[in-house]
């Protein structure tokens, strides 16, 4: 679980600080060439990542529920947040990508850059959810060890 949303983590934050930036840099028939390039690439690498993370909430949160109440509330808290960028991810940016992919780099529709803006802030919104879930996640951790340190 934690390495599933960690990696989620990890690469939203890349994307929005590493690819959004760029990406806001480039005029129509660029966007639209590398949009379509890395759909692809994302999706394959998000979806095995988002059923392992799922897959993992509900056995942590059903089966395999913590004896430490902190935990089982820390954990719970993460799994909103991951099931709000699986949201934003399924019903924000997937129609979006889809959008895109039909898209001709020699002819974009009128309002791409419209659509650019709204992918982004789709972005920003899920990379801050992201990094709050994963956050959810550690802070059981952290208190586990300072308990056991001050032992």
């Amino acid at each position: 679980m934690l390495t599933a949303v960690g990696l989620l983590a990890g690469l939203s934050f890349g994307v929005q600080f590493g690819l959004v930036p760029a990406l806001n840099h480039l005029d129509a028939a660029n966007y639209i060439t590398t949009m379509q390039g890395i759909i692809p690439t994302f999706t394959r690498a998000a979806v095995p990542l988002m059923c392992m993370g799922l897959g993992t909430f509900l056995v942590r949160l059903i089966w395999l529920r913590s004896p430490c109440r902190g935990m089982n509330y820390w954990t719970l808290i993460s799994f909103g947040f991951f099931l709000a960028a699986g949201w934003i991810t399924i019903g924000g940016h997937w129609p979006l990508n889809h959008q895109v992919s039909l898209w001709q780099a020699q002819n974009p529709p009128a309002n791409w850059q419209h659509l650019r803006e709204q992918w982004s802030q789709l972005n920003l919104w899920r990379c801050a959810v992201a990094q709050l879930g994963f956050l959810g996640l550690l802070v059981p951790f952290v208190f586990a060890r300072n308990r056991q340190a001050a032992r």
